[in-house]
């Protein structure tokens, strides 16, 4: 049935990524309903304010050029692609370390405090992964890239539970997912390590890097803002939640994202580095080709994710209080709300990648822009207007979903203006 949908090599590639994905899940699942009776909706709340802030740095250390390694022809340019923005990772890392240090010296951090200083590390840990495990799957090193999203959440969870246990309810939780971040990567830069000590030494290394880099300037200068626009909008409710209603409200959405998003996100996460390698194999061949891998993907996601979502959000007002205790039943009540923006996430938040590899970011850019736009103010109006977390959350839900279905659209028309455009110069 799969064959119908996309290519054996796709498919082989998604399998052994989700394989990872779904263990990794499991475990952090299976941990969920005790760590949620080890630490309060509060403290969740905490947690989910710093992830979002380190998400939104992490986004950007890497200038977007951890896409880009998959669209060079050749191994050796992608492999420099690689080191370049390790390079720019590792100065912004220290750029933004100066700014928290700036931060808490003005005391304007006052929800996480001390703690504000660990944020730039943080995102350096999501960045440097992202980046690695979309080398690992260029080159073909998939199994790698799912042995380490098992050590991430083997690591984060461990780490969590053991702060619990000794008494450090206040931290722990950020601790955790601070280890769980570095956990695995080590083996994959291992390799990348290996490949670049092997490299001929006599080649001009510095000179070829920047030429790389240069060669996709499109991507720091447009992808970045498109990326940054996009994690603002996906990361905004936890802040706004925290800052307008009360980290309470942050844990509650944390959790709802916990238990239905995250691994909703790491599935399509292993779906978009499956299909970007394929699409951008395609795109170079084929421009119709390219275009039937989207439409058939977004239908195999649909199909997929659709039905599993709406019965798990109809009854998640009842059973989360069963698996995660009595403080938890408004996380039941969130998840029901966001199943529309579950499903427009589940769908095409995997496949907005085609635009990056058509080299159509500006159309990105301008869909996240407009987004931005729409949903950050709803909060604010729906405070001023008096209104609960659940309707602020409610109106964000319809907002996003109606996003995707604008977001498909786009790539659909683009698409079929890019092979118009291909036939139209063809001699």
């Amino acid at each position: 049935m799969l064959s119908k949908f996309a290519a054996p090599a796709l498919i082989t590639r998604i399998a052994t990524l989700i394989s990872g994905s779904a263990g990794a899940n499991l475990i952090v699942l299976l941990a969920t309903p005790v760590l949620s009776r080890l630490y309060s909706p509060d403290s969740f709340g905490m947690l989910a304010l710093f992830v979002s802030i380190s998400a939104v740095m992490g986004t950007v250390m890497c200038l977007r050029y951890e896409q880009a390694v998959y669209l060079p022809e050749q191994h050796e340019t992608a492999h420099k692609l690689a080191l370049g923005a390790t390079s720019i990772a590792l100065v912004l890392t220290l750029l933004f370390t100066l700014a928290c240090i700036t931060w808490m010296h003005l005391e304007l951090s006052s929800l996480l405090g001390s703690y504000t200083i660990l944020l730039p590390l943080v995102g350096l840990g999501l960045a440097l992964y992202n980046l690695m495990s979309n080398w690992a799957v260029r080159m073909e090193k998939v199994s790698d890239v799912a042995k380490t999203r098992l050590y991430r959440a083997s690591a984060q969870v461990t780490s969590q539970l053991f702060f619990a246990m000794i008494g450090m309810l206040q931290i722990g939780l950020i601790i955790g997912d601070l280890i769980g971040r570095f956990a695995g990567i080590t083996n994959i830069f291992r390799k990348f390590s290996r490949l670049e000590n092997s490299a001929n030494n006599s080649q001009p290394r510095l000179k070829n890097t920047y030429n790389a880099l240069r060669e996709y300037w499109r991507f720091p200068l447009i992808s970045t803002p498109t990326a940054l626009l996009n994690v603002a909008v996906m990361q905004s409710p936890s802040i706004l939640l925290a800052t307008l209603y009360s980290p309470t409200a942050a844990g509650f959405y944390f959790m709802a994202q916990r238990i239905i998003a995250a691994p909703m996100a790491l599935m399509g996460q292993s779906v978009a580095q499956g299909y970007t390698a394929e699409l951008a194999s395609r795109f170079n061949q084929n421009t119709y080709d390219a275009a039937s891998l989207f439409f058939r993907s977004a239908g195999w996601l649909l199909i997929i994710g659709a039905p599993m979502l709406l019965i798990i959000g109809l009854l998640a007002p009842e059973l989360m209080p069963k698996l995660l205790g009595g403080d938890w039943h408004t996380a039941g009540e969130y998840i029901l709300i966001l199943t529309p923006f579950f499903i427009g996430q589940f769908v095409m938040s995997p496949l907005s990648t085609t635009l990056n590899v058509i080299h159509k970011q500006h159309w990105l850019f301008l869909w996240d822009l407009v987004r931005l736009a729409c949903v950050i103010p709803s909060f604010v109006v729906a405070v001023y207007a008096g209104w609960s977390a659940e309707m602020s959350l409610l109106l964000f839900s319809c907002l996003m979903a109606g996003s995707y279905a604008v977001l498909f659209i786009l790539i659909s028309l683009t698409l079929k203006l890019v092979h118009k455009d291909e036939n139209f110069r063809s001699p």
